[in-house]
């Protein structure tokens, strides 16, 4: 037989059909759509087109960061971020569409939809396919409402106010701390060591008021609203904060230190009391009483003199008779006699005085 060329390629052209498999045919495909962009926590319509020849498929829906890579072979392969998966249960054949609803958690970022299709016997995957959707940044307020300054008689314990805003749906943990302000702002999102208020859940339009206590000097207090609870949230066992927090709010407060207390003026003795004062010609007589224990000084003073003329320590309180005889080297005339008391801590009384007459 003699082989025209045309003959020869048809051969070819059906050897290679009977041998490719049945998903090359486009008996087996799935293909899934919905919106370009979506709010978190929102549950979002989408529509999967399906066609094969299986007649028992499930269809199973799972999301993947982009950043992660393409869907995988099977809806197993790691690493999947988020844990919401969606199957269905198709037990009829040919082309056929439907819709379904996803919820979009965690971090904000362009996130794949990954569509499979598998028999429900063999569990083998018939067909995947998976759509690119933009999971927006939920959408908030955050202020600071705290004292510029800490007067010293609150001890460094203050209080403060954290308000603002969530968009209608959206749930976010509230964090804050309080440190030293060096001059560097907050961080975008919260460190390590971060915990001074406990993480709590706010939505909607909220307000909330809490004490912390802080060291002398400028302090920066930082919060974040963050991202919702659940793998990745405060409780869950993975990264504790959304990289992209809603919002980033700080305050300086000036918590001021105690000043020194200037020291008073030193309590006085208790003055000696005169009980009585008699002159005779040159001689002065001059009687106290003291009420603790002490040293007693007796001073004549006048025409040019300042004269101690007693010194008496005393153990207890007591009476005490002063006797001075003015000397030939003083004048005659009037003369003040002034005595003061001062205790063993050193404090001294106000004089005492009266004055006399020495002939």
């Amino acid at each position: 037989m003699i082989w025209t060329r045309t003959a020869r390629l048809g051969l070819i052209a059906l050897a290679a059909l009977i041998a490719a498999p049945a998903a090359a045919l486009g008996a087996n495909s799935i293909s899934i759509s919905g919106p370009a962009e979506v709010r978190p926590e929102g549950i979002w319509p989408f529509t999967v087109n399906l066609d094969d020849d299986v007649g028992g498929v499930r269809v199973g829906l799972r999301q993947r960061a982009v950043t992660v890579g393409p869907c995988g072979l099977t809806p197993a392969e790691p690493p999947f971020e988020y844990g919401d998966v969606h199957t269905r249960l198709d037990v009829t054949a040919g082309p056929r569409s439907y819709s379904d609803s996803v919820r979009f958690n965690g971090n904000p970022g362009p996130r794949f939809v990954c569509a499979y299709a598998f028999d429900i016997n063999s569990g083998a995957v018939v067909a995947r396919a998976s759509t690119q959707v933009m999971v927006l940044p939920a959408v908030g307020t955050l202020s600071i409402s705290a004292p510029a300054v800490v007067s010293p008689l609150l001890a460094g314990t203050f209080t403060f106010t954290l308000s603002g805003t969530l968009e209608p749906g959206a749930l976010r943990y509230l964090l804050a701390t309080i440190r030293p302000f060096d001059g560097t702002p907050c961080a975008r999102h919260p460190a390590e060591m971060y915990v001074s208020i406990d993480p709590f859940g706010v939505s909607g339009n909220f307000s909330t008021t809490k004490t912390l206590g802080a060291s002398p000097g400028r302090q920066l207090i930082c919060a974040w609203l963050g991202f919702p609870d659940g793998p990745e949230g405060p409780t869950g066992q993975g990264t504790s904060f959304d990289p992209y927090p809603v919002a980033v709010a700080q305050a300086v407060v000036d918590v001021q230190t105690t000043p020194p207390v200037a020291p008073g003026p030193r309590p006085r003795a208790a003055a000696p009391k005169l009980l009585r004062a008699t002159v005779t010609g040159r001689t002065v007589v001059a009687r106290y009483r003291v009420t603790q224990p002490g040293q007693l000084t007796v001073r004549l003073i006048g025409r040019g003199a300042n004269r101690v003329i007693a010194r008496r320590y005393l153990e207890t309180a007591s009476t005490v008779t002063v006797r001075y005889t003015r000397s030939r080297s003083l004048r005659p005339g009037a003369y003040r006699i002034s005595a003061v008391y001062g205790v063993l801590d050193r404090r001294v009384s106000l004089p005492s005085a009266r004055t006399v007459r020495l002939r």
